[in-house]
């Protein structure tokens, strides 16, 4: 039954990721439950349900009735059968459970909560207190004491069970999110820098954030806050389009003013001497695409390589006046030694460009959770190095650990719908290559795409007036045609359309 529902009815909370949901009653009592699986966890007791939990398409989670009836008081849920046209069906009830004290006309209800409390056993579940090869029997997560009181962010920068592995996805130029990719439970920052008051991350990331900061002023760091959060698809494509074209014309815009025909990165990434055997003694000053882009990458992530656009990292500041240098400052040692006591790891330490491919940013936060983050500030890896280590087949009996998350595990993140990313990608690149005509597609393979974007009754037309001798329509009409119909179609969900590269 639809037990998101009965949460809505009884004014129980919902939160979490896809491949996890958290419900919270107002007294503070927790369940979560895995998609697509009958292990659930009540007030840190797990559980085995009757049958799997299931996410439907509307985002409500139903789960078996015998769940409501054994382990949720506050509604009081009814079985019934009726007959229609000779036909039998079966229908559930809901109500609230009237509080018995209540006086008046109007009445309470009884306040929701959960029956199987911390460290308790209810007989009608099955209580994982024997773990066998099941339930793999995993390392506790670490403990640590801080200056504040934190308790009220413990879950969130320590999530376990099923949620300790949902945050370790890599996001690269190998291991890309697609353009419909948008994280869940996006929630403002509480401690954005000024003119950014907008900026968010995904719910876990966020209250863990907020905690480092209440930390962090606790340790006399008061002038420190979030710069950059969650990155669209969208704005991250219109910023590095905007960064090409900017080195392209770099020459045309900047000569009359600095006298340079091309930028001081243009020079540190290709090179003096490249750009004068191929620009300069050619006497033309306009970077290729090819070449622009890859100056462009040397400060910007391309769009879908961005780790912002997870919603799990984020970039710091000091926004006091005298402050200098972030990577030599106090504040970048003592987020060096703690990060990780928060769920966070420096994802592009000065150390480790090789391994990541990227330019040190000892201000861009990674959040993992605090079991992985432990683990790679003791260890010195990257999170490149280290979920390479974890994912790796498992050595002979007795040697190596066993039941480490697979890779398939580490990037569910990365595609919500991961059976459609190959098909999407291949119809934007229809999209992009009939919009700069650097390439000429086949009529077939454009009528192949607008097909499966339900544009089936406006080919068919033409093809009909084709066929018939009509009106020959030239290959020309054709393509500027779908290049207009893809922009309105490709994109119908809500989302604007990519900016061409």
């Amino acid at each position: 039954m639809d037990f998101t529902g009965i949460a809505g009815l009884c004014g129980v909370s919902v939160s979490g990721v896809r491949d996890e949901l958290v419900f919270e009653t107002a007294g503070g009592e927790t369940a979560v439950f895995v998609p697509d699986s009958d292990r659930a966890s009540v007030n840190g007791n797990g559980i085995t349900l009757e049958g799997k939990a299931i996410l439907r398409d509307d985002g409500h989670l139903w789960l078996p009735l015998s769940f409501v009836h054994d382990c949720f008081s506050g509604a009081d849920v009814s079985l019934g059968e009726v007959e229609k046209r000779n036909k039998k069906y079966f229908v559930i009830s809901v109500d609230r459970t009237p509080d018995p004290e209540s006086t008046g006309a109007l009445g309470k209800w009884l306040e929701p909560s959960f029956r199987l409390k911390p460290g308790s056993v209810l007989s009608a579940v099955s209580p994982d207190d024997t773990p066998d090869a099941s339930s793999p029997v995993t390392d506790p997560v670490p403990k640590y004491d801080f200056l504040s009181d934190l308790s009220a962010f413990e879950r969130y920068m320590a999530p376990d069970g099923t949620a300790r592995d949902a945050y370790l996805a890599l996001v690269d130029g190998t291991h890309r999110l697609t353009y419909r990719y948008v994280p869940a439970e996006l929630t403002a920052v509480a401690d954005a820098r000024t003119g950014a008051e907008d900026m968010k991350l995904a719910l876990f990331a966020e209250r863990s954030l907020e905690a480092l900061f209440t930390e962090a002023r606790a340790a006399g760091y008061t002038t420190v806050r979030a710069s950059l959060g969650y990155v669209s698809y969208n704005d991250r494509a219109e910023l590095f389009d905007g960064y090409l074209s900017a080195e392209r014309n770099f020459s045309s815009r900047n000569y009359a003013a600095t006298g340079k025909r091309f930028s001081d990165r243009a020079y540190a990434v290709l090179g003096s001497t490249y750009l004068n055997e191929n620009y300069v003694s050619k006497d033309s000053y306009t970077l290729s695409l090819a070449d622009a882009r890859r100056v462009v990458l040397s400060y910007c992530d391309e769009p879908g390589s961005d780790e912002h656009q997870s919603g799990l990292a984020v970039d710091l500041c000091d926004i006091s006046p005298s402050a200098g240098d972030f990577a030599s400052s106090p504040f970048a040692a003592w987020l060096k030694e703690n990060a990780h006591k928060f769920g966070f790891v420096i994802r592009y330490p000065a150390d480790k460009t090789a391994e990541t491919g990227h330019a040190a940013e000892p201000w861009h936060l990674r959040y993992v959770g605090r079991y992985h983050a432990a683990a790679m500030h003791a260890s010195g890896e990257c999170l490149e190095e280290y979920t390479a280590r974890i994912s790796a087949p498992p050595a002979a009996a007795g040697e190596g650990r066993e039941g480490t998350p697979g890779r398939e595990d580490n990037e569910r993140l990365t595609c919500r719908d991961r059976h459609t990313d190959r098909r999407d990608r291949r119809e934007r690149n229809i999209f992009r290559r009939s919009r700069t005509g650097k390439q000429k597609m086949p009529h077939a393979r454009l009528t192949a795409a607008f097909q499966r974007a339900f544009c089936i009754r406006s080919i068919r037309m033409r093809s009909d007036i084709r066929s018939r001798g009509r009106r020959r329509l030239p290959r020309s009409r054709i393509r500027r045609f779908c290049g207009s119909r893809l922009r309105g179609i490709l994109f119908s969900d809500g989302a604007d359309e990519p900016q061409s590269s």
